[in-house]
C-alpha cells in the first residue's frame, strides 16, 4: 500500500518537476532580454479575426473527428462543447485532464461506456502521432537543403516514433490476450483496484476489435487537413503577428517539434516542454534561439487564450444554470 500511494505521489509530481527543469534550463542558457527585443507586435483586427476563425476551425474539426470515432453517438452542439472540453482542460488540468473531460462527457451524453470511449480516445492518440510523423517527415523533405545533418536527425527521430507506434497498434490490434495478461499481472503486483482493470481490460479488448481501415480512415484524413491546412497556418499567423516571419514548411517543423514536446510528461499547457521544442525547431532551422523562445511563447499564450475562455465561460453557464435550479 505505501508503494502504491508513493507512485500515485510519483505520477503527480513528476510532470511538475520536469516542467520546473526545463523552465530553469531555458532560463539559465537563453537571452529572455534578446527575445523580448525582437518582439515586434503586427496586431491589427483582421490578424485576430483571422486567428479565432482558424482556432474555430480546428476546435470544429477536432469535435468532428472525435464524434466520427464514436460512430456518431454525439449530436453538433454536443461534440463541439466535448472539443471545448478537451482543448481548453488541457491547457489547466494535469496529465491531459482534458481528455478525461471529454470522455466522461461524452458518456453522460452520448451514453457511450468509459471502455469504448477510452478506447476511441487511444485509437485517436494513435491518429495523432502517425499524423505527426507524416508532417515531420514532410517538412524535412521540404527542407533537404538546409541543416541536412539536423533533418537526418529528425527523420530518424520521425523513424523511431512511427517504428514504435506501429509495434504498440500491432501488439494490442493481434496480441490481445497477452496484452490483457499483463495488464492483469501489473494490476496484481501493485494491488491497484480490480474496477479499474475491468475496464482498461475492455478498453484493451474494444481497441482490438474497433481498430480497423474503415473507423480511421475518416479521422485520418481530417486530422492530416487540421495539421496542415489549419494549425500551419495558425502558426504562421502567430509568428507574424509578433514579428517574426515563418515560411510553411519551418512552420511544419515547429509545428511537429512543438507536438513532440506536448507528449512529454509536464506541468498542464507543456509549459516549459513546449517552449523547448519550439526553441530547438528554430536552432535546426538555423535560427537564433531568441526568436524561438519568443513564438514559442506567443504561440502557447494565444493558444491558451483562444482555448481556456470559452472553457471558462461554459463552465460558468453551466454553474449560474445549476445555481439558478437550485
Amino acid at each position: 500500500m505505501t508503494f502504491v500511494i508513493w507512485l500515485k505521489r510519483s505520477k503527480a509530481l513528476l510532470p511538475l518537476g520536469i516542467s520546473f527543469l526545463f523552465v530553469l534550463f531555458l532560463f539559465r542558457a537563453l537571452d529572455w532580454k534578446g527575445a523580448v527585443k525582437l518582439f515586434n507586435p503586427d496586431i491589427s483586427f483582421p490578424s485576430v479575426l483571422l486567428f479565432v476563425a482558424l482556432v474555430s476551425t480546428i476546435v470544429c474539426m477536432y469535435g468532428l473527428r472525435w464524434n466520427h470515432l464514436l460512430g456518431g453517438a454525439l449530436d453538433t452542439k454536443s461534440y463541439m462543447v466535448a472539443a471545448v472540453l478537451c482543448m481548453g482542460g488541457n491547457m489547466i488540468l494535469p496529465a491531459r485532464g482534458g481528455d478525461i473531460l471529454r470522455v466522461h462527457y461524452s458518456h453522460k451524453v452520448g451514453h457511450v461506456s468509459h471502455a469504448m470511449a477510452f478506447g476511441r480516445l487511444f485509437i485517436e492518440k494513435v491518429i495523432e502521432l502517425i499524423t505527426l510523423v507524416f508532417v515531420g517527415a514532410l517538412a524535412v523533405f521540404t527542407l533537404s537543403g538546409t541543416q541536412a545533418s539536423s533533418n537526418d536527425y529528425l527523420l530518424s527521430a520521425a523513424s523511431i516514433s512511427l517504428a514504435t507506434v506501429t509495434g504498440a497498434v500491432l501488439l494490442i490490434k493481434f496480441g490481445n490476450r497477452l496484452v490483457v495478461r499483463w495488464v492483469h499481472q501489473a494490476f496484481k503486483l501493485l494491488g491497484l483496484s480490480e474496477r479499474i482493470e475491468r475496464n482498461l481490460v475492455h478498453m484493451i479488448q474494444d481497441v482490438g476489435v474497433r481498430l480497423t481501415f474503415a473507423l480511421t480512415l475518416k479521422p485520418s484524413l481530417l486530422t492530416i487537413m487540421m495539421w496542415l491546412m489549419v494549425y500551419v497556418p495558425s502558426y504562421m499567423l502567430i509568428s507574424h503577428m509578433v514579428g517574426v516571419g515563418l515560411a510553411y514548411p519551418e512552420a511544419m517543423l515547429v509545428l511537429f517539434a512543438a507536438a513532440l514536446g506536448l507528449m512529454i510528461p509536464a506541468a498542464p499547457s507543456g509549459v516549459g516542454t513546449f517552449h523547448a521544442s519550439v526553441v530547438t525547431a528554430f536552432l535546426f532551422l538555423g535560427r537564433s534561439a531568441e526568436e524561438g523562445l519568443l513564438v514559442g511563447t506567443a504561440i502557447h499564450l494565444f493558444s491558451f487564450v483562444a482555448y481556456v475562455t470559452p472553457m471558462a465561460l461554459l463552465s460558468g453557464f453551466w454553474f449560474f444554470k445549476r445555481e439558478a435550479i437550485d
